[in-house]
């Protein structure tokens, strides 16, 4: 199936792919499949890191995020988007996820997944988000 995203640990010892097949996998980087992060019901369409490789967030067209553990486990999942997830960023230090959806909106989550707000604005489906390194803008497109 399709690749859709793709994300390089920011430790430089993995990378994670998200799939038209509704998975994400975990690879090494000489192509070995460590995981195949199995949970969503559709397409998973983004897929990013936390800044210190311990946690990947996948999102879907099931417009859920999940959150994974470096070695595979199922962590939790977030939910609120009403449509697909395109995109996915976390903060520099780590403690905020940003999530852009087909549905207009960018959602801001704590780490540990609580909604903290909902971003309005777009008047279409909003494909990619980047926090600025100082952490306090974030831009979406």
């Amino acid at each position: 199936a399709p690749i859709w995203d793709i994300a390089f640990s920011p430790d430089g010892q993995l990378l994670a792919s998200a799939g038209n097949d509704a998975i994400a996998k975990l690879w090494t980087l000489d192509g070995k499949l460590l995981y195949a992060l199995k949970g969503h019901q559709a397409s998973v369409w983004s897929i990013a890191f936390s800044p210190d490789s311990q946690t990947i967030a996948s999102g879907s067209g099931d417009a859920t995020v999940k959150l994974w553990s470096r070695d595979g486990r199922f962590l939790k999942t977030l939910n609120g988007h009403r449509a697909a997830i395109w995109g996915i960023a976390f903060s520099a230090d780590g403690t905020l996820i940003a999530t852009a959806s087909i549905d207009e909106t960018v959602k801001l989550w704590s780490r540990e997944g609580a909604l903290i707000s909902t971003l309005k604005g777009h008047r279409s489906g909003i494909r990619g988000l980047t926090f600025h390194p100082n952490q306090k803008m974030l831009a979406s497109a």
